[in-house]
């Protein structure tokens, strides 16, 4: 697994985005390893039950504001204020710009209207890291679906490098989007059974 580069006690490796890039042409990156504030995260194993859920959940969001206005893992290309570069993953993406217009580079935040996050074994870093990136960024909402907390994690209302609005809908309840508040979704629909094993 990749991660900071410790060069003595004091100091930490980060890496840029031309770093970063030069990394993956060599193999020591994946096409899903992300670059987090200088930090290269290599991807955890997925399950198919992940698959399924950004499949269905892309669905109803391609719904909602068009077949080419959602992606699913596009690049996000982030320039932190103190340098440090971050080109996350997100599991989905709503943008205002076409994904035709995406074909030779990466998307950019002012561009991303909502951004969605399957969490299972990922939950800290999810909402404890990607959180505040987005944030920073302005990035309006920020989903995460906390799989094994059977929750689904709303933020909104980005102010000062943090999410001013975070709510926590169960499986009881229904969760709705920001610009699309009368399309319900219940959070039953992407929780698997009580006890089930997911593979």
């Amino acid at each position: 697994m990749i991660k900071t580069v410790t060069l003595d006690k004091t100091s930490v490796k980060h890496w840029s985005l031309e770093e970063f890039y030069g990394l993956y042409r060599a193999g020591f990156a994946t096409k899903q390893s992300e670059l987090i504030e200088g930090e290269i995260i290599e991807p955890m194993p997925t399950f198919s039950f992940h698959a399924y859920l950004v499949r269905f959940l892309g669905s109803w969001l391609r719904a909602l504001f068009g077949e080419l206005y959602v992606s699913e893992e596009k690049p996000l290309r982030i320039e932190e204020v103190n340098g440090r570069e971050s080109e996350p993953l997100p599991d989905l993406a709503v943008h205002v710009v076409p994904y035709t217009a995406l074909k030779f580079r990466h998307l950019l935040p002012e561009e991303t209207r909502l951004i969605v996050e399957i969490s299972y074994s990922t939950r800290t870093y999810d909402l404890e890291r990607k959180a505040p990136l987005y944030a920073r960024a302005g990035i309006g909402e920020y989903w995460v679906v906390d799989v094994q907390g059977r929750q689904v994690v709303v933020h909104r209302d980005p102010q000062d490098g943090n999410y001013s609005s975070v709510t926590s809908y169960t499986e009881t309840g229904e969760v709705s989007t920001f610009l699309h508040p009368e399309a319900r979704l219940s959070v039953s629909e992407l929780l698997p059974p009580i006890g089930m094993i997911i593979e």
